[in-house]
């Protein structure tokens, strides 16, 4: 994990802060969807997971 990853956790832990959730998913969201689709065998059971 980045120290710019780290910082936006510290913000949106501490201030709630949507902007820093949505940077946080906008760069992993693609590493989730690829890990539940291994995991679940299913493209549509891994996009509701994701």
């Amino acid at each position: 994990m980045s120290t710019d990853d780290q910082q936006l956790i510290r913000d949106y832990a501490a201030e709630g802060s949507q902007a820093a959730f949505a940077t946080l998913v906008s760069r992993h969201v693609d590493l989730v969807y690829s890990a539940a689709r291994r995991q679940l065998r299913s493209p549509d059971l891994a996009e509701e997971v994701t």
